[in-house]
């Protein structure tokens, strides 16, 4: 019988199997890229499997190529992706040998090894330690966690990668392989936004405004954003002055809107002179130029983002914890991801690391209790909790 094979364990299928989110489906998948009915698994009587979309969101892919609804056959071996989740057909061993022939492939194996043995005696330990398994899951999602926190993000990048092909069901190893890339775009975005500092206009600021408010960078963006706001503020808003005394309009209506770009974000009681300038320069100019503020660089610029996270304290956070491993596995319990963290913490021996296990098991246990109250309608015990 074919096994779906993720998650340290294997799906057994019958002749026929939707996968999908919806708790009714045979294969029960539960991840928002999944649909709710995603994809059909049937048995085509030879020993073998067909595969086919049910016209799912997010597509279903045989080793990377995406299907259709016609249905493909699948080989034994094959890689599976139903949106985002990652499974592997694996097909029964071959029958049975007879028992004759079994017991002959025995006494040679035992042969085999017998001389094996003798070839091996002697050698250097070193040649069993280079066959020793490859990291779980789970060591290689804290090794990548840990990776980030030392801004190695192509490095983040290719350990999730590695702990996703090692379990392809391990939400922790999916949520690190897309915390990784967001996080190496953040960089890429943050090393460009930088470059363009000492250029004229607002690129910059635009650039700085695309890293993530959950990004690691975010906080380095604010700074060099109101730095870089700062500067350009005081030169553009002169050029806007100059521009207007020298009666070149056109020139003065730019200028005056890009410094309007950066002084709107802060909120006064008076109207901004700037503006006053530029309405002028674009009368004498003949033309209005198109602007207005730009809510991309609110989050950078006001000092009280609206609605937006607050960037993560790196610097408090590797005060308090000096050891790597333990700031990722803080990292996992801030994701939501308290089990990863627990275990991941029960793998170090540091002083440090025992009393955050501990804090947390506390935390998660007032937790759940706080919820059972809530459940039970007890909401003075909820509040106690």
């Amino acid at each position: 019988m074919p096994r779906l094979r993720g998650l340290g364990r294997e799906i057994p299928l019958g002749v026929r199997a939707v996968l999908g989110r919806d708790p009714g489906c045979e294969v029960v998948l539960d991840d928002a890229s999944v649909s709710r009915r995603h994809a059909l698994l049937v048995a085509d009587g030879k020993g073998g499997c067909r595969l086919r979309d049910l016209a799912s969101a997010n597509g279903t892919f045989l080793d990377g190529v995406r299907i259709g609804q016609n249905g493909v056959p699948i080989p034994g071996g094959a890689r599976l992706r139903f949106g985002d989740v990652e499974l592997q057909l694996v097909e029964d061993a071959a029958a049975p040998l007879l028992p004759r022939r079994r017991a002959l492939l025995a006494a040679g194996a035992v042969t085999m090894v017998a001389f094996a043995a003798l070839l091996l005696r002697g050698r250097p330990s070193g040649a069993a330690a280079a066959s020793s398994p490859a990291p779980p899951a789970t060591a290689l999602v804290e090794d990548s966690v840990a990776a980030l926190e030392a801004d190695r993000f192509e490095e983040a990048e290719a350990l999730a990668e590695k702990a996703v092909e090692a379990d392809p069901l391990l939400d922790a190893a999916r949520a690190a392989l897309a915390r990784s890339r967001r996080e190496r775009e953040a960089a890429r975005v943050y090393a460009q936004a930088m470059a363009a500092a000492d250029a004229a206009g607002n690129d910059a600021l635009h650039l700085l405004a695309r890293v993530p408010q959950d990004s690691r960078l975010f906080a380095r963006a604010r700074i060099q954003a109101k730095q870089i706001a700062g500067a350009a503020l005081r030169a553009r808003g002169a050029a806007c002055g100059a521009e207007s005394n020298a009666e070149r309009w056109a020139e003065a209506a730019s200028e005056c809107a890009g410094a309007l770009e950066i002084s709107c974000q802060v909120p006064a009681v008076a109207p901004d002179p700037l503006l006053a300038l530029l309405r002028e320069a674009e009368r004498k100019a003949g033309r209005k130029v198109r602007w207005s503020c730009p809510a991309d660089l609110a989050p950078l610029l006001r000092d009280e983002p609206l609605g937006a996270p607050a960037p993560a304290p790196d610097a408090l956070l590797a005060e308090l914890y000096p050891e790597a491993k333990v700031r990722a596995a803080v990292s996992m319990y801030v994701h939501g991801e308290p089990s990863e963290a627990l275990r991941a913490l029960s793998r170090e021996a540091s002083p440090a690391a025992r009393a955050l296990g501990d804090r947390i098991r506390k935390a998660e246990g007032r937790s759940r209790e706080g919820r059972t109250a809530l459940l039970a309608g007890d909401l003075l015990r909820s509040d106690r909790a």
